[in-house]
Formats: structure tokens, sequence, C-alpha cells
């Protein structure tokens, strides 16, 4: 008879969802249907058995509690199988899906962080009767949980600058500890400059990238008792201190002012080093593109094109040719006129740039369906390296708040879904 039943042990299933993401032995659940018992039917598909015995084994105990209140039970375990499938379910439901390279760049952290080889996890699978394909399902159910989750969670796990601001202050990774500046500071007594030109200054100085030129701009200011201080390549551990929670979370470019016992600070950080930094290339490219149709066959278009790289070759505008061939079906359209990143470029395309030196073209390349020229008009750099642990606390404190929020809403659809119980 069907019977609708409500998953108890939320508690149990938030965590287990985490052991899923970290964990590089991951929960491996049967994939073929054989002649099992059902020991329940979730919705339109079923549990069993076989699933349930695998996952009674596999399940890292540890991320249960284990140590506190002894093996979870069969029924504690299908309650967490019956929990991920109706998620599941709305997932296929909402198309959430995930790429087979989000799968392999999220199996490679696992291995690296475990430090494990591939080979090394493939025989560990290998031993409880499990393949290494069966491991990469796991992780692209775990990750098509997780991106569902924030997708139905979004309005309750909001995080603003100032919650990241603020844990970067108190939680302060050493590589940000580590960096050096170049920044021009000014000091002056609150009664000597109001706050509307000091709001005026620090819009001036938003505008000005160097040293020099900053520091010219402060040294106009007309009012008595200003201080202006120059540090140059300075840890931020040498600067003052009341400057410490300020500097930590600022990026290159960035202006501040404040007020400490009567005197107003403006600081304008020039320039930040930071040890082992992250820097991002950026591409701007153009393109001569060719694609091949019905009239035109891939010989055909490969002879074209030869001939018009003959014609760079001897002195053409690459500009001037771009125009004229630059197909808007080509695959390279959404990646002309902004600056991109290498990642952003299909792998065969961004092979091909990263050859290139400003100013320089590609020899003819085959791509897709036609035949391309690649110009590399400019190159830049630029370092993320505060972003980058922006976007780190920004997860963790997303984190936090899916965690709590999660055991609710699994109580809500499961609350609309059609679970019957078999064991």
């Amino acid at each position: 008879m069907k019977e609708l039943k409500y998953i108890k042990a939320k508690t149990l299933s938030v965590i287990l969802l985490l052991a899923v993401i970290t964990s590089p032995l991951l929960v491996v659940f049967a994939s073929s249907v054989n002649a099992d018992e059902i020991v329940a039917v979730v919705n339109k598909n079923v549990i069993l058995k076989s699933e349930l015995d695998v996952a009674s084994k596999l399940l890292p105990k540890a991320s249960l509690g284990s140590a506190a209140s002894g093996n979870p039970s069969q029924e504690q375990i299908l309650d967490e199988l019956i929990t991920q499938r109706i998620q599941l379910d709305l997932a296929d439901r909402l198309g959430i899906y995930v790429t087979d390279a989000e799968v392999d760049a999220r199996a490679n952290q696992l291995l690296r962080s475990q430090k494990l080889t591939k080979q090394q996890q493939f025989n560990r699978l290998n031993r409880d009767g499990l393949t290494y394909s069966d491991w990469l399902d796991q992780i692209r159910d775990a990750i098509r949980l997780r991106n569902l989750q924030f997708q139905q969670l979004r309005s309750y796990v909001k995080v603003n600058d100032t919650e990241i601001d603020n844990f970067i202050i108190t939680n302060t990774p050493d590589q940000l500890k580590a960096a050096s500046y170049d920044l021009v500071h000014l000091l002056v007594s609150e009664d000597n400059l109001a706050e509307a030109q000091l709001q005026e200054l620090y819009l001036q100085l938003e505008t000005k990238n160097s040293i020099d030129a900053v520091e010219n701009v402060l040294l106009e200011l007309t009012a008595d008792d200003i201080n202006v201080n120059v540090f140059r390549n300075r840890p931020l551990t040498s600067l003052p201190e009341i400057f410490y929670n300020r500097l930590v979370i600022m990026s290159k470019g960035e202006a501040v002012y404040f007020k400490n016992d009567g005197y107003w600070h403006l600081m304008k950080v020039v320039n930040v080093k930071y040890p082992k930094a992250d820097i991002l290339s950026e591409y701007k490219i153009s393109a001569i593109s060719l694609q091949t149709n019905v009239v035109s066959n891939d010989a055909r278009v490969k002879n074209r094109i030869n001939n018009i790289y003959q014609e760079i070759q001897s002195g053409a505008k690459f500009q001037d040719l771009a125009s004229i061939y630059f197909e808007q079906s080509s695959p390279l359209q959404g990646f002309l006129e902004n600056w991109i990143i290498p990642e952003q470029l299909p792998p065969n395309v961004g092979k091909v740039v990263a050859r290139l030196k400003p100013g320089s073209f590609s020899k003819p390349f085959a791509y897709g369906d036609g035949w391309h020229i690649v110009y590399l008009e400019a190159e830049r750099t630029s370092d993320r390296t505060m972003q980058k642990w922006r976007n780190n606390v920004y997860q963790e404190l997303a984190n936090r708040k899916l965690i709590i929020t999660i055991p609710f809403w699994i109580s809500d659809i499961t609350s609309r879904a059609y679970v019957e119980k078999r064991l």
C-alpha cells in the first residue's frame, strides 16, 4: 500500500552531503537495475537492496559521527538514499546537469587533497568491487545536489561584502599578511578639513595610478597641519597598526578614508605585492574566420584562407581583412572585442593564442566547421590574489548558511514527494 513518509534525521543528511563532496572514498550506488529486492520507492524511481548494501559498506562512517553514536543503521542510510533521490529527481526536472570537465576537475581536486594518484584511487575502489567510473558518477551527483541547493536556497545564502571583509580581517590568510604595499597616506586634523572636502579628494584620487600623481594632489591642499606620508614596498606588518584592518582587504588602486582620535586618515593603495601571487593573463583578439557549407567544402575553405594568409604576410592589414572575412556563424564570435582570459577560450584556440605575441597573427588552423587566423591585439596581466580569497570566503560563509537552511528545505520537498519504504 502506498504510504507517504517524512524523512527523519535531517542533520545526518546534511553531514552526509558534505562528506560526499569532500571525501575521495565516495559512496557509490549500483547503477544497473538487476532482479534486486526493492527497498524503497521514491516518486517514479526505486532504490534497490544492492544499492543499500553498497552504501552501508562504503559510507565513510567517521562523517556520520559514529564515534559518538555508533555506526549508522540501515534505516538511517536508506533515509539518506531517499533524500538524495528526491533531490536528484528535482534536479532532473529543473534541468540541472554537470559537464564532464567539471566532474574531472573535482575528481582531480579530491585526489590532490588526499595525495592519491588516479591509479591508487582506482586500486582502492577496485578492492571493494567498484570502478573509477562509478566514483565519477557519484561526484557528478554530489555536484548536482550542490548546484540544486544553491539554486533553490539562493535567497537564504546571500553573503554581502561587509561579511566577507570582517571574515578576512579576523581570519587573515598568511598570503595576505605577507603582502607589501606602495601607498600614500594623508593625515590631517578634522578641524582643518571638512568631510565634504575629503570626499572630493577621495574621488580625485580614484583616477591617480602612481605615487607621484597621488602625492602631488595631496600636496596641493592648503589646509593647515597636513602630513603626507609615502610608503614604498612596505610590508603590511611594518605599517602602523591602525592601517591593518583597512589594508588587508584592499586591492591595488583602491582608496579609503576614516577618522581616528580627531584626525582624518586617507590612504591610496598604488600597488600591492603578494608572495606567490595569482597572476591572470588576459587577451584581446581579432580573427579571420571562414566556415564550411554546402557550397564551400573543407578543401576550398582551406585554400581560400591560405590565400588570405599570404596577403597578410605580404603586408595587408589584418583588421581590414578581418572586417571582410569573418563569418558570423564562426565559433570564435563570442571571443572578440572584449578582454578574455585563457580559460574562456576553447582549448585548441587557447593553445594557438598562447604562442602569439601582441601584434602577431597565427597560421591558419582548423577548428569546428571552419578555418581561422587569430591576431593577438594586446595582452595584459592582473593580480587576482585578493579576488581569489574573497571568492573562497564567500563559499565558506555561503556553506555555513546553507548547512543551517538545508534541513528545513529537505523537510519541505520531502513532504511533497511520494516515498514508500519496504525495508
